[in-house]
């Protein structure tokens, strides 16, 4: 299921990614989420593509929810890429578990063009419980999750109140159903478009959406919310630090168990450096660190 909002060419690309699985018998949907330019045409009698007025990335998945027929939903993001047999191995693990209700594969991230940047996700390995999740969200990025139908039905669907945050929203609640219902695929088999748009991100709407979920949630383990809430502060402060903002982002690393993590240590050295080293050198020393894996 994917949904679109003035996509461009992303969301042909990742649609052909989606046809081209080994899984089989496969549906594509594509909701339109009220786009201003037109949605190119994808000619293959597997994709049904739905319109709809600009609602939200949560209600355009509501509505490919109602059209889709299948015992497993595969959510694709319109500007991200699967490998073709993506689906079919996250399938069998889940046909050979009958209590997994979600999978995450491990996620590779790419450019605009599609060529990878040297970086990946957090390889999270085994089961990945609700407390687990809600301290650090290792998923990564909803394009790397298959789930059962059964259990959204049981969860409930995505909150259309969420924006930014419905896929976490849903993820944690599955997750809350059972105990040892989801797993990651340790390899990887989703490409994570990195690109400006997400980049330039405004972190204080998303900070903000943040902390509606966690008083929604985190009464339901207060202490893995306390420590999620600080790591989150990370991630916002890593925001800030991507669109030159070092001010900012110091001040939210201020949020974090600062000397806990290595990656908090690795931020605000480079906070720093972005204060007081000419540019190059700083990015230089940037990726040396690693600290674009933040």
């Amino acid at each position: 299921m994917t949904p679109a909002f003035n996509s461009g060419r992303y969301v042909v690309e990742a649609v052909r990614s989606a046809l081209n699985q080994s899984y089989s018998p496969l549906e594509v949907i594509v909701v339109d989420d009220g786009s201003t330019e037109p949605l190119a045409a994808i000619a293959d009698p597997r994709v049904r593509v739905f319109r709809q007025e600009n609602a939200g990335p949560a209600a355009a998945l509501n509505r490919a929810m109602a059209a889709a027929r299948g015992y497993y939903i595969a959510l694709l993001d319109h500007d991200d890429l699967w490998a073709p047999w993506k689906t079919e191995r996250q399938v069998e693990m889940m046909e050979r578990d009958s209590g997994l209700d979600l999978t995450f594969s491990w996620s590779r991230l790419c450019d605009d063009e599609g060529r990878p940047l040297g970086l990946h996700s957090r390889r999270w390995r085994g089961l990945l419980s609700f407390e687990q999740m809600m301290e650090d969200f290792v998923i990564g990025n909803t394009s790397s999750v298959v789930l059962r139908r059964s259990a959204i039905d049981r969860a409930g669907l995505f909150d259309e109140s969420f924006r930014l945050y419905y896929d976490m929203d849903l993820f944690l609640r599955v997750a809350a159903l059972r105990s040892g219902n989801c797993r990651a695929y340790e390899q990887e088999v989703t490409f994570y478009r990195r690109h400006s748009v997400q980049i330039s991100a405004d972190w204080r709407k998303m900070k903000a959406e943040w902390e509606r979920l966690l008083q929604k949630l985190g009464p339901m383990a207060p202490l893995a919310a306390a420590a999620g809430d600080a790591n989150m502060a990370r991630y916002f402060a890593f925001l800030a630090y991507e669109r030159g903002s070092f001010d900012e982002a110091i001040g939210l690393l201020r949020g974090t168990r600062f000397f806990s993590d290595v990656r908090n240590w690795k931020l605000g050295a480079a906070c720093l450096a972005g204060y007081a080293l000419p540019d190059r050198l700083h990015r230089w020393l940037e990726k040396l660190a690693g600290v674009r894996v933040a």
